[in-house]
């Protein structure tokens, strides 16, 4: 997977990321400086996002003299997709505007013409089926760090949680990663260093998800999570819903987790089950 993040000069992660998410208001930025940004970048693609509107003048003359930009939109921006569509300019929906069921991505990939998608709720489920409907040049993008579901419950065993333990699965379906580090002032630096290092690096969490993961309703130990157990979900379809509820595997999987916790037993690298000691639950 491609990474993503947000630029920050003399950031360290700089070099290992493939795109900067970047904000512009052309109202106080002068177009001449972005251009320069974006030529000085031309190993990186950068994904530019207006602060308020997109401005369609600013965006196709960038596009149409770098070829390393895409725009990031929301629905307030609509009305001015058809334009960026008609002069080849890549845009995609944020993060906040997911793909949420095949309607959705058949709208977004044939009707708007996008470059890329975001997924969340049933979709997760299909990922073989999401892969095929998109055409290679449509990249599937993720926040690692956050529940892809719109509502989230305690009593929900089916909820899907990214770990990163599953990152070699992940990347046979998705093109981008991305992290979520937003804080009430800025960006926390410091927690995208921890995430990219469990991520990208060790491909391991010895935690609870919780612990750095949005929208996780309950404890989600991550070495304590059957092996195997996303590979199966992102393939299920939610058979359990369709068949009235007579899958129970999830349950099962949360139910032995939080025995394995109790027990202090966990799973190892090999798929065996292992007694946890001090050292197994350093994530530095």
């Amino acid at each position: 997977m491609r990474l993503a993040i947000p630029f920050k000069r003399h950031y360290k992660l700089n070099d290992e990321a493939d795109e900067f998410n970047i904000y512009y208001d052309p109202k106080v930025q002068d177009f001449n400086d972005l251009l320069t940004f974006v030529q000085a970048h031309e190993d990186k693609t950068i994904n530019i996002r207006y602060r308020n509107s997109l401005d369609t003048k600013t965006a196709i003359s960038l596009g149409k003299i770098c070829d390393n930009v895409q725009f990031v939109v929301t629905m307030g921006d609509v009305n001015s997709l058809e334009k960026l569509k008609e002069n080849d300019i890549d845009f995609y929906f944020s993060e906040e505007y997911p793909c949420r069921s095949f309607k959705d991505l058949q709208s977004y990939v044939d009707s708007l013409g996008v470059s890329a998608v975001y997924i969340a709720d049933d979709l997760c489920y299909d990922l073989p089926a999401v892969r095929r409907c998109c055409d290679p040049a449509i990249r599937l993008r993720v926040v690692l760090n956050r529940v892809p579901i719109t509502i989230t419950s305690p009593s929900d065993p089916t909820i899907m949680v990214w770990i990163p333990q599953d990152f070699d699965l992940m990347d046979k379906y998705f093109d981008v990663a991305e992290f979520d580090c937003r804080k009430d002032k800025g960006y926390d630096f410091h927690k995208l260093d921890v995430l990219y290092r469990s991520w990208f690096e060790r491909h391991d969490w010895a935690g609870d998800m919780r612990e750095i993961c949005k929208g996780v309703p309950y404890r989600y130990v991550a070495r304590t999570i059957l092996p195997g157990t996303n590979e199966g979900k992102i393939k299920c379809g939610l058979g359990c819903v369709r068949n009235g509820w007579s899958c129970t595997k999830c349950k099962q999987i949360l139910e032995l987790s939080e025995h394995l916790v109790e027990k202090k037993f966990q799973f190892s690298d090999v798929g065996t089950i292992s007694k946890i000691n001090g050292a197994d639950l350093d994530n530095s």
